[in-house]
């Protein structure tokens, strides 16, 4: 596709990320969505993704100053899809009113808020983080390692840094849910 944005007839041109992208104008209108029993499945998908993406801020500004250096421009929108998968392993409420605190946030395990500095593939060091849902103690533990045999920096890095940040984040329910984010952060 080539650089173009703006509309010609029908279509919509427009910029999303780094690629350009076509649509076509038209579809139901806002009245119809809201009270058309033909879109009750789009209303309730709607509400879901609405509750995720909250979900997803709250995390994300709770770790905004860690994240800000490191998260890609597509970070957060990875993250509100998987607050999506959380949302829906919810099997105590029904769809359209599912929680994200009902289900299963260690689905949130391994996410990576930079595709092309995953800590996964640049931190090759054993780890393991263990949070107590009870008491809400964080432990992340690291054993002794060779830096230079288990640390693939970025090309002119000269300096690692790990850095364990902890957050109780509290959703509608007021249930706060202790959080691990590990962050590879190069300088």
């Amino acid at each position: 596709m080539f650089p173009l944005q703006g509309t010609i007839g029908n279509i919509n041109f427009y910029k999303s990320g780094d690629s350009y992208r076509a649509r076509r104008k038209g579809g139901p209108t806002a009245q119809q969505i809201a009270t058309d029993p033909q879109f009750q499945r789009s209303r309730e998908n709607a509400s879901e993704f609405a509750v995720a993406a909250k979900a997803g801020k709250l995390l994300r500004l709770a770790f905004n100053s860690l994240l800000k250096p490191v998260a890609d421009e597509r970070a957060m929108s990875r993250l509100a899809g998987t607050m999506v998968k959380v949302l829906q392993s919810d099997k105590k409420n029904a769809r359209g009113k599912r929680k994200v605190v009902e289900g299963d946030v260690e689905l949130l395990n391994g996410f990576e808020f930079n595709e092309q500095g995953k800590l996964s593939t640049t931190f090759a060091a054993p780890y393991h983080c263990n949070i107590n849902r009870v008491t809400g103690e964080l432990k992340i533990t690291v054993p002794p390692f060779v830096p230079e045999e288990l640390i693939k920096a970025p090309g002119g890095a000269t300096h690692f840094k790990l850095v364990r940040e902890e957050r109780r984040w509290i959703l509608k329910i007021n249930r706060s849910m202790p959080t691990c984010i590990a962050v590879w952060n190069c300088h």
